[in-house]
């Protein structure tokens, strides 16, 4: 399921890209209800969800939410915003998802340079943005200089290669 929009890079990448790469099927969601939301992953057995941590959080705080079936969820990716570690616990706990992934990307400059691993702990998936991914390169440019027509790099870290 795809509840970030298209125009952005997480909706974008996380979402279409990583479903036309993967052959899986997209289900998009255009605006961000929670009880529309729960009723499909039920309905449709959703296994993916990408999302900022407020989603996730709505889903777990919604009052009626045992009522619904939501083991088929086994994958979540958030970043974006801070994850706190007791959601991904209740996600593991609650809701039984297997696997918890935070991601980092500067949407302005570039796809994602950091993830955190597969069985990293909450603490980990929480307070880092992840892992630089080791063959990713990040690059920032300047605009010219008055008297000059080449952009030059800027220096900055992404957590990768720079």
């Amino acid at each position: 399921m795809v509840v970030n929009p298209f125009f952005h890079t997480f909706g974008y990448k996380a979402g279409a890209l990583a479903c036309l790469m993967t052959g899986a099927t997209m289900v998009p969601e255009p605006v961000f209800d929670v009880d529309v939301v729960i009723k499909r992953i039920e309905a449709e057995r959703i296994s993916v969800l990408p999302g900022p941590p407020t989603i996730f959080q709505s889903i777990l705080d919604h009052p009626d939410r045992k009522r619904f079936d939501l083991s088929s969820l086994r994958l979540v990716v958030t970043g974006a915003a801070v994850v706190p570690v007791e959601m991904v616990k209740s996600l593991w706990s609650e809701l039984g998802v297997e696997t918890v992934l935070t991601a980092y990307g500067l949407t302005e400059a570039s796809g994602t340079v950091t993830m955190c691993r597969r069985g990293d702990s909450a603490e980990v998936i929480s307070a880092t943005s992840g892992r630089a991914i080791p063959t990713s390169t990040c690059a920032s440019w300047t605009r010219p200089a008055a008297r000059s027509n080449e952009a030059r790099p800027a220096r900055s870290w992404c957590g990768a290669t720079t």
